[in-house]
């Protein structure tokens, strides 16, 4: 087992009992959980972690949406008001160069964790176990996305937004009789959530600008 492998499985075991009583995360779960874990080692200056939120991220292929439409309207005045200004990076950080710089910024004066980091992001043959439906957003402030996207039944659907960080996201899934699926606002983190369809449908996604300035995101489900 190679060293970055290595370290990827010691940094993810004190998740593993939680993942026996729960389903274990699809792809954009695990995006998510990239996310997460590049916003920790950033906050705790562990090299160690960013390098393996990056290599949980890689794992991972991106490719284009799948037929979605979207309608780009003024806001909802009843949607939840702006999400509270919180310290962290932007979460599509995890899926750029800005994290790898990040990792090795950090490890610089050790060669050993230099020598990981390097070694890690040299890979070239990098193992994916699968790829997720993704579409960039941009939204000036005031304004929101409304996405329609299908969903298979009886297959769980993961679903998330990760922001770039120059602004606030709100977002809000319904189902075709307006139910709300999730909900929420937030700053740095990702807007993530999962759920069953009972058969095949549309859903509608409403990704929002929640702050006074203009803001970029990536939407993304499995």
């Amino acid at each position: 087992m190679s060293r970055w492998r290595l370290l990827i499985c010691l940094v993810l075991l004190p998740l593993s009992a939680a993942a026996e009583e729960a389903q274990v995360p699809g792809t954009v779960g695990r995006l998510d959980l990239a996310a997460r874990l590049y916003s920790l080692g950033l906050a705790t200056d562990d090299a160690l972690v960013v390098v393996a939120a990056v290599r949980l991220a890689d794992a991972v292929a991106l490719r284009g949406d799948a037929g979605w439409t979207r309608t780009t309207v003024a806001a909802d005045t009843a949607a939840p008001g702006p999400a509270a200004p919180a310290a962290g990076p932007a979460a599509m950080a995890v899926l750029s160069a800005e994290a790898r710089q990040a990792a090795l910024l950090m490890a610089e004066g050790d060669d050993a964790l230099t020598e990981i980091a390097e070694d890690a992001f040299a890979e070239t043959a990098r193992p994916r176990f699968g790829g997720a439906n993704s579409a960039a957003g941009r939204l000036a402030a005031g304004q929101q996305d409304v996405w329609q996207i299908a969903f298979a039944g009886q297959q769980r659907a993961e679903i998330g937004v990760f922001g770039d960080g120059t602004g606030g996201l709100g977002w809000r899934v319904a189902n075709a009789a307006g139910v709300p699926v999730c909900q929420g606002t937030s700053v740095s983190a990702p807007l993530f959530c999962t759920f069953t369809p009972a058969e095949n449908a549309w859903y509608r996604v409403t990704v929002r600008s929640a702050a006074d300035t203009g803001t970029g995101y990536l939407l993304i489900t499995n």
